[in-house]
């Protein structure tokens, strides 16, 4: 009786540890691999996504870089770093041929002035400026470029042109004055002055519609400073 319960009891323990062995056996070759698998997914997910990041980062920093080269660009098409005279007399001579004016000469002046050292004056008071506008009327003038000298940075240098020009009528003066004003690079219309004819001129049959002007313009540079 005592020996069948021992060899009963021999038997359920060795099941028992037949049971754990195969139930290791299976965890181990089956279980534990597709664990594995997982957790190495899982690690590649996260380093595949923190390389994303890292390139996302990247693709924005490349991006404000080419916007602050493109921003930089079309600054420097406004305002030149060096006076550029060549292209600037380029503009005016397409300028001159477009509205079929002619320009007789010019004259340059303020080379290398400072905005903050010029005599340009942007305060008028009220009184002065209705004043200027009656002498406008009666001399035939037209209004000039409005740009606040008081907001441009004062280590911008400007440079001065006095143009002598010849325009077939007053239509042909606004489309130079126009054309003038429309190069990408910023220019002041200070000054125009031009006298229109009399009644005697204009009882002629065929007057001469040609109109002298005496024109000023400023255009502006930022030279940049060697570190």
């Amino acid at each position: 009786m005592n020996i069948s319960f021992k060899e009963n009891r021999t038997l359920l323990i060795l099941l028992l540890v037949l049971a754990f062995v195969i139930v290791g056996a299976i965890y181990f070759y089956t279980l534990y691999p597709k664990m594995e698998e997982k957790k190495r997914v899982l690690q590649s997910i996260d380093t595949i996504e923190i390389e994303i990041e890292q390139l996302n980062q990247k693709l924005l920093s490349t991006s404000d870089v080419k916007a602050a080269t493109e921003h930089e660009f079309e600054l420097r098409k406004k305002l030149p770093e060096k006076r550029e005279i060549s292209s600037l007399l380029m503009s005016l001579q397409e300028i001159e041929l477009v509205s079929e004016a002619k320009i007789n000469e010019i004259i340059f002046h303020d080379y290398d002035a400072l905005v903050s050292q010029s005599g340009l004056v942007e305060d008028v008071d009220s009184e002065e400026e209705n004043e200027k506008d009656k002498m406008d009327d009666e001399k035939g003038e037209i209004p000039v470029t409005n740009i606040d000298i008081a907001a441009l940075p004062k280590q911008l240098k400007l440079l001065t042109l006095q143009m002598d020009v010849d325009v077939k009528d007053k239509a042909h003066l606004l489309h130079f004055i126009q054309e003038i004003e429309a190069l990408e690079r910023v220019i002041r219309v200070d000054d125009i002055r031009f006298t229109l004819d009399g009644e005697a001129d204009l009882a002629v049959k065929e007057p001469d519609e040609t109109i002298n002007i005496m024109l000023q313009i400023t255009t502006f540079y930022s030279e940049v400073e060697a570190n």
